[in-house]
């Protein structure tokens, strides 16, 4: 019988596969020739999707319902592939900045629509062609689970291609405060951690992991926007420090969003593609939950 890991073994292994995904994402959002870069992030995004909605898959069928998996990545990949495509199309070859024109902005707002609204439809002709064997069920996890990954995921993309500014030191910064909040919580919460959060949803989280993530993501938030001022400008003094706070708070409610889809569906990682994380799911739970969140209050503050 194996014994299971110690918390410091698990760190280790967190650690070790979080420099290797950060080495990877850095390669691919800096790439010196724009092509390549916007090509790899693509390949990232759309890999992510499938192995994500993959995952959400398995853990649902573990509760007796299937989705329409086939149906479910085809219309995702087209969701990211224009989002993507709308993007690099406007992109300033030179500078990395988004410049829109009126017939891009009309194909993003109505080329997103369209893709929802086909896909919907194609879910609910396949619930008649079935004749009763595709349960009403199956539909609603199959939307639910789109729009958890594909969905929630397509605003990396967006924040990527931001208008006006650098989007990829945007995106870069949002990782950054994001996931220092799952390290900050993890982090505090395993050595001071004793009081428990949400013991019917996550018995290993804390409400100080909760304060340790809150802390940790604004310091890294305060920290990087000093060091790189320029690339992340207009965000700035109260912007970082309120943007700190909203994704740490918010990175841990996505957490838990996952871990109670996990506890419903009796699993215990979404899979474990990543040593010490778990699954694709695990990695980017607390980001899907985030990215509306910032690009949101990027467009309505400091890039609108």
């Amino acid at each position: 019988m194996t014994s299971s890991p110690t918390k410091a073994q698990v760190f280790r292994q967190r650690l070790g596969s979080t420099l290797v995904l950060w080495a990877v994402v850095l390669i691919a959002l800096f790439a010196s020739n724009p092509t390549i870069a916007n090509t790899a992030f693509l390949v990232i995004i759309s890999t992510l999707g499938v192995i994500g909605f993959r995952e959400y898959a398995n853990m649902v069928k573990q509760a007796g319902v299937d989705v329409l998996f086939r149906s479910a990545i085809v219309a995702g990949l087209a969701f990211i592939a224009l989002e993507v495509g709308t993007g690099w199309s406007t992109q300033d070859l030179d500078t990395n900045v988004i410049h829109s024109t009126p017939a891009i902005e009309k194909l993003s707002s109505l080329g997103p629509i369209s893709i929802v609204t086909l896909f919907f439809l194609w879910l609910t002709t396949t619930k008649l062609r079935s004749a009763g064997k595709i349960k009403i069920a199956s539909l609603a996890s199959t939307l639910f689970g789109w729009f958890y990954v594909f969905w929630l995921l397509s605003f990396i993309a967006k924040i990527y291609y931001l208008p006006n500014v650098q989007g990829t030191w945007f995106l870069l910064y949002f990782i950054l405060v994001t996931k220092f909040s799952d390290l900050g919580a993890y982090s505090v919460g395993s050595m001071f951690g004793k009081h428990k959060m949400a013991p019917n949803v996550s018995p290993g989280k804390t409400w100080e992991g909760f304060v340790g993530a809150i802390v940790v993501s604004t310091l890294i938030s305060v920290v990087t926007v000093s060091l790189a001022s320029e690339s992340l400008a207009p965000i700035r003094g109260a912007h970082a420090i309120i943007l700190g706070i909203l994704l740490s708070v918010f990175a841990v409610v996505g957490d838990l969003v996952e871990s109670l889809l996990k506890r419903e569906t009796g699993v215990k990682d979404s899979g474990a593609l990543f040593p010490g994380i778990g699954g694709c799911l695990d990695l980017i739970d607390s980001l899907l939950f985030n990215a509306p969140l910032f690009y949101l209050y990027c467009r309505l503050t400091v890039a609108p």
